[in-house]
C-alpha cells in the first residue's frame, strides 16, 4: 500500500461548553510559535456555520488539523497531504502521532475548559479511492499493519475494527478498544513504536 493520504480523528469525551469560535485564536498561537513538529504551519480558516462541517481548520503545507463534527460529533482531525516515507505501517504511525500530539496540545490549552479525547476511539480514512478504494481486498490488504499497531497502541486489549465498502466513500476503518486509555499514553506507545521501526 502507497498511500500516504491519510486521516485520523480521535473524538472528545463529554465536550465541554465552548464558545463556536474557541479553537481560532489557539490554532493562530500554534502558527504564530510553529508548534507543529516538521509542519509549516499557515492559515486558520473559521467553518462552523457548516452543519456538521471541518469546524476550525489549521491549514499546514504538510497537512491539515481541523476540529472536525462530522456525524455530530466533535474530534480533533488531521489530514496528511505531503508524502511520507516507509511503510504504510510507518506513515500510519507517523500521523497518529500527529494527530495525538495535537490532541495533548489542546487538552493543556486553559482557554478550553479541560478539553478531554477519549482515547479508546480512532477513525483513519484513506484520502485516494486510485491507490485505496473502499473496498473489502483493500481493507484486508491493510488489516494486518493496523491490527499490529492497534495491539501495542492498547498493550493486547480486545480491539474492534468497523469497515464497510462503498464505491463512493472514501475507505474508512472505526477503531474501538475496550481499554480506556488517555491521548498522552497512546502517545508515548506511537513514539516507542516509531523509534522501533526506526531502529530496525
Amino acid at each position: 500500500m502507497d498511500a500516504y493520504k491519510l486521516i485520523v480523528k480521535i473524538f472528545v469525551k463529554d465536550p465541554p461548553q465552548l464558545p463556536a469560535d474557541a479553537f481560532v485564536p489557539v490554532f493562530h498561537s500554534w502558527i504564530q510559535n510553529q508548534l507543529v513538529a516538521d509542519h509549516l504551519l499557515i492559515d486558520v480558516a473559521d467553518y462552523q456555520l457548516v452543519h456538521q462541517g471541518p469546524g476550525t481548520v489549521l491549514v499546514a503545507l504538510e497537512g491539515n488539523f481541523s476540529t472536525d463534527r462530522a456525524d455530530g460529533r466533535l474530534g480533533l482531525q488531521y489530514n496528511r497531504k505531503q508524502p511520507l516515507a516507509g511503510s504504510f505501517a510507518d506513515k500510519l504511525t507517523a500521523v497518529l502521532i500527529t494527530t495525538l500530539e495535537g490532541c495533548v496540545r489542546l487538552e493543556q490549552e486553559a482557554t478550553l475548559n479541560g478539553i478531554r479525547f477519549g482515547g479508546d476511539e480512532l477513525v483513519v480514512r484513506i484520502n485516494d479511492r486510485l491507490a485505496a478504494p473502499n473496498t473489502k481486498a483493500t481493507f484486508e490488504s491493510i488489516r494486518g499493519d493496523l491490527e499490529t499497531l492497534l495491539a501495542e497502541l492498547y498493550a493486547g486489549a480486545p480491539v474492534e475494527l468497523h469497515h464497510e465498502p462503498h464505491a463512493e466513500k472514501l475507505l474508512e476503518v472505526r477503531i474501538k478498544s475496550s481499554q480506556a486509555v488517555s491521548t498522552a499514553t497512546l502517545l508515548e506507545r506511537a513514539k516507542s513504536l516509531a523509534a522501533l521501526s526506526a531502529g530496525n
